[in-house]
């Protein structure tokens, strides 16, 4: 299968390397040169420098033999032209794009992109399925620095309730990066955040912490 990936930051990174160690014809579209040559000696891929949203771009990559078009840039509009112009110029019968801002999915569907791929909608359905059961849900492992993200529910009768997020004494390299309140609304925490009942805290912490940061978040009265 031949496949266009335009954007290799993290997520296009790891995707085309994926894809190309099982076989498929790869060809990585980006603009900055640096990305592109570190693609083309880590993974062995075929790459273009330019913009993936442009016609004349996307015909020098061969836009028309194309079996799929993956667009994972960090702006959303961008990612919908690419797969717009992918389809409705080019012809490729499979797009999927990158949602980085979730309110922009279903729009995305409406104007035609196949898959929609939205990394906080995962994660949200994660959380949802998993943690009415489970007080600590893993969310991901960052096997470069060896963290590791993961989500932790505070119980109704915690000891955190109502006391600031520096008042809290989480372990020495774990930190609370979002919370998630009831009815889905999403905080990132300052210093004098308050944490409330059944607030969901996303955490980055390491495997040798992750019990202590537990006990801290749900220990009750």
């Amino acid at each position: 299968m031949y496949i266009l990936v335009v954007g290799c930051g993290r997520i296009g990174y790891h995707l085309a390397k994926d894809l190309a160690a099982v076989g498929h014809e790869i060809l990585v579209i980006e603009r900055n040169p640096r990305r592109a040559a570190l693609v083309a000696e880590e993974i062995g891929s075929m790459t273009l420098i330019g913009d993936g949203s442009e016609v004349g771009v996307l015909r020098e990559a061969g836009a028309e033999r194309a079996d799929l078009m993956v667009a994972t840039t960090a702006i959303d509009a961008d990612n919908l032209v690419i797969c717009q112009v992918a389809k409705h110029v080019f012809n490729v019968q499979r797009t999927v794009a990158l949602v980085n801002n979730p309110s922009n999915q279903t729009l995305f569907k409406q104007l035609g992109v196949d898959v929609p791929v939205s990394s906080t909608e995962i994660i949200m359905k994660n959380i949802e399925e998993e943690i009415p059961t489970h007080s600590l849900v893993h969310i991901l492992n960052l096997e470069s620095s060896h963290m590791e993200v993961v989500v932790i529910r505070v119980p109704a009768d915690g000891t955190v309730l109502g006391r600031l997020i520096r008042d809290v004494q989480l372990p020495p390299t774990s930190h609370a990066t979002l919370v998630i309140r009831h009815g889905g609304t999403v905080h990132t925490p300052d210093d004098d955040f308050l944490l409330e009942a059944e607030d969901e805290v996303v955490c980055v912490t390491t495997q040798a912490e992750e019990e202590a940061l537990l006990r801290t978040l749900t220990q009750v009265h």
